[in-house]
C-alpha cells in the first residue's frame, strides 16, 4: 500500500517574497491594566510562516483596515489575502 502525498496549493510553493500571500485573523481579547480590551492581528506568511503582528483597539472593520494599512506600509502590499471572515 503506497500513499503519496497531496500536492500543495501553488500559493504555498510559489517563488515570492516574503508577505507577498498572507494569511489574516484576529487573536483576543488581551485586557489592559487600565481596564481596556485590545486585539491582536495576526499576519501570516504563506511561503515562509513569518508572522508579523499588529494591535487592533476594537473589532471594527475601521480599526482593521487601519491595521491592515500599518502592514502594507511596514511589509508592502500583499498579491493575495486570506482570511476566514
Amino acid at each position: 500500500m503506497s500513499s503519496e502525498p497531496a500536492p500543495l496549493p501553488l500559493d504555498r510553493v510559489a517563488d515570492c517574497v516574503a508577505f507577498e500571500i498572507v494569511g489574516i485573523d484576529l487573536a483576543g481579547p488581551l485586557f489592559l491594566k487600565s481596564g481596556g480590551k485590545v486585539w491582536i492581528a495576526l499576519f501570516t506568511c504563506a511561503n515562509f510562516r513569518a508572522i508579523h503582528l499588529e494591535l487592533v483597539n476594537s473589532l471594527t472593520a475601521e480599526s482593521f483596515l487601519l491595521s491592515l494599512r500599518r502592514f502594507i506600509a511596514r511589509r508592502g502590499r500583499p498579491r493575495t489575502i486570506y482570511s476566514d471572515n
